[in-house]
């Protein structure tokens, strides 16, 4: 008799945010493409977002669909229901995916602010991905097919996580088939400490300069086209709020931060 074996018991824990705003299945893909090589587990977090719900209360809030230029007035419940629908939804493309890749996985749904709410739950996950809106490539020549993101970034400091943060660029890189290309940020990574990590990531690993602050970060990935960048999780930690939401926006990608 033929038994499906189950997945083998994961090491590491990868928590995957997803809303109404971002490309979960680009999240998805990228948490995917490191856990296959760990067998690490997917933690699926889909945040209702209060803005939202708040504003679809509001009696002057209004929708105009981009694809008839129809108005219509929001409505809270209607709203409640659509986010409901999503989730369902993103869960089923987890759960697709995960089986595919033989990779655990588990769902549930919050409301609140995304960004901060998955702050909040990250627990002992090894490594939050943060999905962002993609935004519009430069433009290329008339005719031409939109470029395809073939890079992924990393940014280097002197974190005790920068190794960590290196070796877990370097897996999903393989696994996604993407360049890998570092930026050291500021002056923050010592001689030997950069060496250290240069020599880990050699194989695969293309220096792309410096960084002088976190906020010139949306700038660089755009002119780059990157896929996604992963960076040590206190760099995020360490910003306000408001920073955190501006920078998040501002890369239009997804975010992969390591602990």
């Amino acid at each position: 008799m033929n038994r499906t074996v189950p997945p083998p018991m994961p090491k590491e824990q990868i928590l995957i945010a997803l809303d109404a705003r971002g490309d979960h299945l680009e999240s998805l893909r990228l948490a995917i493409a490191w856990a296959t090589q760990t067998q690490a587990e997917l933690l699926g977090l889909f945040v209702e977002d209060e803005e939202l719900l708040q504003v679809a209360e509001l009696p002057y809030a209004w929708e105009v669909r981009p694809w008839s230029a129809q108005e219509r007035q929001l409505d809270g419940q209607a709203m409640a229901r659509s986010l409901r629908a999503l989730a369902s939804r993103v869960r089923g493309d987890l759960a697709r995916e995960a089986k595919q890749a033989q990779l655990r996985w588990s769902f549930q749904t919050r409301r609140g602010h995304p960004l901060e709410v998955v702050l909040a739950a990250r627990g002992e996950a090894a490594a939050l991905v943060v999905g962002g809106r993609r935004r519009g490539r430069p433009l290329g020549k008339a005719g031409q097919p939109e470029a395809v993101p073939s890079g992924l970034g990393l940014v280097l400091t002197d974190s005790p996580a920068a190794q960590r943060a290196l070796e877990v660029a370097l897996a999903i890189a393989r696994g996604a088939g993407l360049d890998l290309e570092s930026l050291t940020l500021g002056e923050g990574v010592g001689g030997n400490r950069l060496k250290r990590l240069e020599q880990v990531g050699m194989a695969g690993l293309r220096d792309g300069g410096r960084l002088g602050r976190l906020a010139d970060l949306p700038t660089r990935v755009f002119r780059r086209q990157w896929a996604a960048v992963v960076m040590p999780a206190d760099l995020m930690l360490d910003q306000d709020p408001e920073q955190r939401l501006k920078l998040l926006t501002g890369l239009g990608c997804p975010l992969v931060l390591v602990r």
